[in-house]
């Protein structure tokens, strides 16, 4: 057991860490204000980077959306294009023939890419992107049994592009 030999010393130094509540010592007003303005800088500085963060998140969502609805678009036309029997038009809109004797139209209307078929018209992508162009090439590739066809789409102001090399299906 540690004994301590000055108990006046002992004593003292314990009360420097226990306040005296009745002695008139206390916060002054310049110390309570700059706390306040601290506490004030700490806390507008955590919401200006979760704003920043979740307007981030925002943007990548965005991105992520975009990304998944062009390649979605793109997978519905190579779809279209692996049963092509026959190739009219090329351009803005794309006009082919299926195996099935089908006449296929795929094009643009109003910031949508559509595929119409007969009279029914099917919206390939929702409201979250604006598809501002889409066109389609082909290229004459010396073979008459193939084709080979090149389809851009500009969307949320990127470029996407693939193609596509087919064989023309008998009817």
């Amino acid at each position: 057991m540690l004994k301590i030999k000055d108990q006046t010393l002992a004593s003292r130094r314990a009360r420097d860490f226990v306040p005296d509540l009745n002695s008139p010592k206390g916060f002054l007003l310049v110390e309570v204000v700059l706390y306040i303005a601290l506490f004030s800088i700490i806390v507008v500085g955590a919401t200006v980077g979760l704003y920043n963060l979740s307007s981030a998140n925002r943007g990548l969502e965005y991105q992520t959306a975009l990304i998944n609805e062009t390649e979605f678009i793109l997978k519905k036309i190579d779809l279209v294009l692996s049963d092509v029997s026959q190739i009219f038009e090329v351009g803005e809109t794309l006009v082919v023939s299926n195996s099935a004797g089908e006449t296929l139209r795929i094009g643009l209307e109003d910031g949508t890419v559509f595929l119409q078929s007969f009279s029914e018209k099917h919206f390939l992508n929702g409201d979250v992107i604006w598809v501002e162009e889409l066109e389609f090439e082909k290229a004459d590739i010396g073979l008459s049994d193939r084709f080979f066809v090149k389809i851009s789409l500009e969307a949320g102001g990127e470029k996407f592009s693939t193609s596509r090399l087919g064989y023309f299906n008998e009817k």
